[in-house]
């Protein structure tokens, strides 16, 4: 009898402590999943900004270049514009990627454009995108200032920049 009761005792204990470790275990499944969006591209349009061409005077001045379709050009200070020798207008830019994703336009705070030794900077650049790609393409435009010095020295001048876009 007392074998029976040890054996019953062992037996009960291995039941009860079955059930207390499948009380403190659950699991559940779940699935894992991700997108690939569509990479996001900018390409130019245009041949850049083009401030076209001006003279300067004893005075210092600038010529600014409207970030719109039109590019409307002004000037202020000793600057005179002039429609010869030359066209100007804004830089156009096509951004494509994923339909209804937000993004960002990361613009120079300004440059410096040259010809030979002379220098002008080109600074205050905007845009008017939207930010949004709206069937998955977004047409933009970018101007910005150019500051002209006083008796500034004829010449070609040129200079890069870059325009960067990046989703949110």
């Amino acid at each position: 009898m007392k074998k029976l009761i040890a054996l019953s005792a062992i037996f009960f204990a291995v039941v009860l402590t079955s059930n207390v470790f499948a009380q403190n275990t659950a699991t559940a499944s779940a699935n894992a999943t991700a997108r690939v969006m569509t990479p996001i591209t900018i390409a130019a349009e245009t041949n850049g900004l083009q401030f076209g061409t001006f003279s300067s005077s004893n005075a210092a001045g600038t010529v600014s270049i409207a970030a719109t379709e039109a590019g409307t050009r002004s000037a202020t200070g000793g600057v005179t514009l002039s429609s010869v020798l030359g066209t100007s207008g804004s830089a156009q830019y096509t951004v494509t990627g994923e339909t209804g994703a937000l993004f960002s336009v990361t613009l120079p705070s300004s440059i410096v454009i040259k010809s030979g030794a002379n220098e002008m900077e080109v600074y205050d650049f905007s845009s008017n995108a939207t930010t949004t790609l709206t069937g998955g393409t977004q047409t933009f435009y970018v101007g910005a200032t150019i500051q002209v010095d006083a008796a500034q020295p004829t010449g070609d001048y040129t200079g890069t920049y870059n325009v960067t876009v990046t989703y949110n």
